[in-house]
């Protein structure tokens, strides 16, 4: 029941208006194009009234390396050297 291709930026969904989705599927005649999220609920729901998908937000860019924690090898050092 998909359409055919995957992610691409010349495809919008006709409901909600993204352009990348995984997959594309088919929904009423008014709004042919649905992206998966709007297309599931097509499938299930039979309605888009009131619906509009999440969006996840973008992720962010790769975050420096945390500093050591200068407790932290003294914690292990002492935990080490504590007779049992």
């Amino acid at each position: 029941m998909t359409m055919a291709g995957s992610s691409s930026s010349t495809r919008a969904c006709d409901h909600c208006g993204r352009t990348v989705s995984p997959c594309w599927r088919r929904g009423p005649p008014e709004k042919p194009r649905l992206c998966n999220a709007c297309g599931a609920r097509w499938l299930v729901k039979h309605s888009l009234v009131g619906y509009m998908p999440l969006i996840k937000p973008a992720r962010p860019e790769s975050k420096p390396a945390a500093a050591p924690n200068p407790l932290a090898s003294t914690r292990k050092r002492l935990r080490n050297s504590s007779p049992s």
